[in-house]
């Protein structure tokens, strides 16, 4: 089933909106995650090293997590998002019940 599944319009339209705000929530925890390192009283030149090192890691899992923007990739996508709390159960529930279940045998997987 899981090779198989077509994400549908409508599912594609919920898609677009809640991709938008998981990008919103993931940004948004990056800027937490990168004020803790500047209001941390390490050496400045150490901060800036973790400072670098977070922006490329959270740079690298953006990519992976959000583009490209296809119906394909957000099959793959919608998963890691809820898994990583992007996505919320509440949210989930608004796609269709066909793409509920093919989310469910990705967690079963």
């Amino acid at each position: 089933m899981i090779n198989e599944f077509k994400i549908t319009e409508a599912d594609w339209k919920v898609w677009k909106a809640l991709r938008l705000r998981a990008i919103d929530k993931y940004c948004e925890e990056t800027f937490s995650q990168l004020q803790a390192l500047i209001d941390n009283k390490d050496r400045v030149h150490d901060r800036h090293r973790r400072l670098y090192q977070l922006v490329t890691e959270r740079d690298d899992l953006i990519e992976q997590l959000f583009d490209p923007l296809t119906r394909n990739r957000a099959l793959f996508q919608l998963p890691n998002l809820y898994r990583l709390g992007l996505i919320s159960a509440e949210e989930i529930s608004l796609f269709s019940d066909e793409l509920q279940e093919y989310l469910n045998d990705w967690k079963e997987l």
